[in-house]
């Protein structure tokens, strides 16, 4: 009964939370003790926060000292489907050169008991400056990687990895939203590495070369685990057969 009761209770916070939202900064998250709770999902543990780069672009957006100018939203979007929104990211130069930052850092999340997480995704908006737009073999390319792994309390890890590239021969190739399914977990570990990068070899006076991402979010899927499920299904036929002995009594 108890175990019935929580599941039910889960069911009505997957029901009213949807729409909802949080937003805080990855310096906020990284307090000790610090947790976000959404839907039926808690994000917490945020550590081991690395910033590295090359060269020194006259732009940075999204790779502040401690995480001070990242967002994170965490969003309810439907019942069993949170978002967690980032971003945005920038590197700028007028060239020539080679720059590039990297940021990477890892949480927990944990869904309530009774709550399986079955699936993970992610996507976002690449796009970039490197002008001139028609030079054949290319002279300069920017690119964006953003690897996520993620390991789960129960079955293999995985990994949901997305890839922008442009190059100013014309080619170019934008993040690809990829959906991957886990578990059934009740626990996962993540691990974010972001690399925005920008080889700079023939410039234009006045150019401002760039490489940026935007809307960027990494999505769970989460549902209640079978055994709640089949206890959820037997309760309602219970129910069912009850109601209809009443009303033939």
């Amino acid at each position: 009964m108890k175990k019935y009761l929580l599941a039910l209770l889960a069911l009505a916070v997957m029901a009213s939370t949807a729409g909802k939202s949080n937003a805080l900064t990855l310096q906020q998250l990284l307090v000790p003790g610090t947790q976000v709770t959404v839907g039926c999902l808690t994000f917490k543990n945020f550590r081991d926060l690395s910033i590295t780069g090359i060269g020194s672009p006259t732009v940075v957006v999204g790779f502040g000292a401690g995480g001070s100018d990242i967002d994170l939203n965490f969003v309810e979007v439907s019942p069993g489907y949170v978002e967690v929104q980032y971003g945005p990211w920038d590197i700028s130069n007028l060239g020539p050169g080679v720059f590039n930052r990297n940021l990477s850092f890892k949480y927990d999340v944990v869904a309530d008991p009774g709550m399986d997480i079955i699936a993970v995704d992610g996507g976002g908006v690449f796009g970039a400056t490197v002008a001139p737009p028609s030079a054949n073999p290319g002279t300069n390319i920017a690119n964006a990687t953003f690897v996520n792994n993620y390991t789960p309390n129960v079955g293999p890890g995985v990994n949901v990895n997305l890839t922008g590239v442009k190059v100013n021969d014309g080619t170019f190739v934008d993040f690809m939203d990829q959906t991957v399914p886990i578990g059934p977990a009740q626990s996962i570990t993540v691990v974010k590495d972001f690399l925005l990068q920008l080889v700079i070899t023939q410039s234009q006076s006045g150019t401002l070369y760039n490489a940026h991402v935007s809307a960027y979010r990494q999505s769970y899927h989460y549902t209640p685990e079978p055994g709640t499920l089949a206890l959820l299904v037997g309760f309602g036929v219970a129910g069912s057969l009850f109601a209809i002995r009443r009303r033939r009594a």
